[in-house]
């Protein structure tokens, strides 16, 4: 979207709620001759700056993401498929 398009629709906004896939935060990978999802930096970083521009404009963001289990895998380094509920919870703690 331009940038004068954006500002234009934000201006007056209160706030916004944005919604981010796991295929927006993730991207798969070739690991061990096995495919795996990991967090996708570059697209976290773009979401966070453009996050901060709206708040810069004194509106509230609110953020769903369903990619929250995925981007704690990574980090728990929990890569199997078969995760328990608890495990699941752990992930998107």
């Amino acid at each position: 979207m331009h940038k004068d398009v954006r500002k234009e629709i934000l201006k007056g906004l209160k706030r916004v709620v944005i919604k981010v896939g796991s295929s927006i935060i993730t991207k798969r990978e070739k690991r061990n001759n096995e495919w795996a999802n990991e967090l996708n930096a570059n697209n976290v970083r773009l979401l966070a700056r453009t996050i901060r521009q709206i708040v810069d404009r004194n509106c509230e963001v609110v953020l769903v993401s369903s990619g929250a289990i995925m981007a704690g895998r990574e980090r728990l380094d929990l890569h199997r498929a078969d995760l328990s509920i608890p495990e699941k919870q752990a992930c998107a703690a």
